[in-house]
């Protein structure tokens, strides 16, 4: 330990307790946590672009075969307009 830094001392518990090690010790603790945050966003933007890919060719894939065989294709309920209701 140096001579700078600051301890708070106890005497009904008889703990010394050393304030820059501990702020350096969260300080380490939210740099890992912020680091990590960053991975996954990156990694969850990386996936919902994936997702929305294949979404996307999905619904083009739907719509190619619906022009190929008309109304013989069964509808897909999530792939449709919704109606024009006031529902």
């Amino acid at each position: 330990m140096s001579g700078n830094e600051q301890i708070i001392k106890c005497p009904k518990c008889g703990y010394e307790i050393p304030l820059d090690a501990m702020v350096e010790a969260f300080k380490a603790m939210k740099e890992d946590l912020d680091k990590e945050r960053i991975a996954m966003e990156k990694q969850w933007a990386k996936r919902d672009k994936q997702i929305e890919r294949v979404l996307l060719n999905t619904a083009g894939m739907y719509g190619d075969l619906q022009g190929i065989i008309g109304n013989a294709l069964p509808a897909v309920k999530t792939l449709e307009l919704p109606s024009g209701g006031d529902e």
